[in-house]
This record gives structure tokens, C-alpha cells and sequence, in this order.
């Protein structure tokens, strides 16, 4: 049953037995989870806080830090350094924890875009969708579901004339 599938289509099938008939069926792999994040350390909130927490920590003292080496005569502590590095440090943390907000809409965004990605056993008659436990659902529920797609209900001229023929012309 296999080789009926074109080569490239082979490596999203998934071959399975039932023990108890002895049949062979194939359905599609689920998809991997995605190892690759946008951000640094996901997962691992701790250290990349600790990072950004860091990086904060030394913009804030970095005018401090050049005036210690260009301007040895004022002091570290001084009351415009202090007052500089806090905005400096607010600043900052404003900026990366809008950054951080942003990239993980943009994660969740491009996991929700890849949830329709991929190949989709269809019913080549009435146009029910397999899923992977092997239930059969209606198309527009099928996509309902998985995504924010709402459907309403139309027919084309075509299938119009095809199911209701010179009704219109009877009618009117």
C-alpha cells in the first residue's frame, strides 16, 4: 500500500498494524515540536531573566563605569550617576520586557500558523477530514476547530443549476 504513495509523500506517513485483523494502514505523522524558539533559553525562564537582569544591571552602571576610567576625580556613587543609571535601568527593563512580550506573541503566532500546515487526508467524495486518532470530521468543522475560521453557507451558479435547474425561470 506504500509504494501507491508518491516517494516524497512517504516520510509524513506513519505505518501501523492492528493486531487483531492483521491490517496495514498508514496516516500521517504528527508533527514534531519545534526546538527552535525565537527567544534565548526557552524553557529555562531563570537564566534568561538572570541575563536580562545583567545586562539591565550594567547599562545602568555604564556611565558610572566610563566616567570611573575618563574621570577618575568623581565619584562612583555620585548623585548624577545614580540618578542617570536608574533611568537608564528603567529604560532598559521597559524595553526588554516589551521585546520579550512581542517575541512571544510572535512564537505563539507562528505555532498557531503551523497548526493548518501539512498534508490533510481528505475524502475524495464527501470531503470529510481524517485526523489522526482515524475520526472522520466535516470540513468546516474540522476547521473550526483548529483555527479562527467561521464559514457561511452560499452556493455557486454551478451547483445551483445543477441541483435546481430551470426552477428560477419556473418561479419568477
Amino acid at each position: 500500500m506504500l509504494n501507491t504513495y508518491p516517494i516524497y509523500l512517504t516520510k509524513f506517513l506513519r505505518k501501523t498494524m492492528n493486531n487483531e485483523s492483521g491490517k496495514v494502514s498508514y496516516t500521517l505523522k504528527e508533527k514534531q515540536p519545534s526546538s527552535k524558539k525565537l527567544l534565548p533559553f526557552h524553557g529555562k525562564n531563570y537564566i534568561r531573566i538572570s541575563l536580562y537582569a545583567l545586562i539591565v544591571l550594567f547599562l545602568g552602571n555604564l556611565n558610572a563605569i566610563v566616567d570611573a576610567v575618563l574621570h577618575p576625580e568623581i565619584e562612583y556613587f555620585d548623585h548624577e550617576h545614580l540618578i542617570v543609571g536608574g533611568i537608564v535601568m528603567v529604560v532598559t527593563a521597559v524595553l526588554f520586557g516589551v521585546a520579550s512580550v512581542y517575541l512571544l506573541r510572535l512564537e505563539k503566532t507562528i505555532e498557531t500558523l503551523n497548526t493548518l500546515k501539512g498534508l490533510l487526508p481528505i475524502c475524495s467524495n464527501c470531503k470529510k477530514i481524517r485526523d489522526p486518532e482515524n475520526a472522520w470530521h466535516a470540513l468546516e468543522n474540522y476547521l473550526s476547530e483548529r483555527s479562527d475560521i467561521l464559514f457561511t453557507h452560499s452556493i455557486c451558479p454551478e451547483c445551483y443549476k445543477k441541483l435546481y435547474g430551470d426552477l428560477q425561470k419556473k418561479l419568477f
